[in-house]
């Protein structure tokens, strides 16, 4: 009877610590949800090579301004105001970057709420539907565009301009995932030990 209760006692702490570790990890992930996110979209004036190598300067520009400005940012809605409040900074920036490769059409810079089809980023899908976005817009807008996630800063950009997860991020799902997987080794061995006893 008493090694039947400790059993039971042992299965309920099993049970909790899974709970608790599951409920570790959805948190992790919640940041990856369309109301506590926001994109960032530079979209090329057309697809020739010149507009595209135009787009990729304007990225840079934006993303080294950027950088600096979301070192003490934490929270989605903190992200949105930084963005907002230097809007007219990220246009004088993407303007000069255009100039600078010496093409001459317009850039617009629309902050707010955007419909983007299902897309992947990395391991990440981001379900169709309405997110807080960063668009800047060069010329006509009618080459292809190049995003990222800009808060949660779940990415960096390489020299190539593709955009991969941080190192961060995989750490913390593989070091969730890896104590959770042992937790339940060690489990099963102890329960094993105990009902065979």
């Amino acid at each position: 009877m008493r090694e039947k209760r400790k059993a039971a006692l042992f299965l309920l702490v099993v049970l909790v610590g899974w709970i608790c570790s599951l409920k570790f990890f959805i948190a992790s992930r919640k940041a990856y949800t369309p109301d506590n996110l926001i994109r960032f979209h530079v979209i090329a004036n057309s697809n020739n090579p010149h507009d595209q190598e135009t787009k990729y300067r304007v990225r840079d520009a934006l993303m080294n301004f950027l950088e600096d400005k979301f070192k003490s940012v934490s929270t989605c809605e903190e992200a949105y105001k930084v963005v907002a409040s230097e809007k007219e900074e990220l246009l004088r920036l993407a303007s000069a970057a255009v100039a600078d490769t010496g093409s001459s059409y317009p850039v617009r810079v629309d902050i707010g709420e955007h419909v983007f089809p299902t897309r992947a980023y990395g391991k990440l899908v981001l379900p169709a539907g309405k997110y807080q976005a960063v668009k800047v817009i060069l010329g006509n807008g009618e080459g292809a565009n190049w995003w990222c996630v800009l808060f949660p800063p779940l990415c960096f950009v390489d020299v190539s301009g593709e955009a991969t997860e941080t190192s961060e991020a995989r750490e913390t799902f593989s070091s969730v995932r890896m104590r959770l997987y042992d937790w339940l080794q060690k489990s099963e061995s102890h329960l094993a030990k105990l009902l065979n006893s």
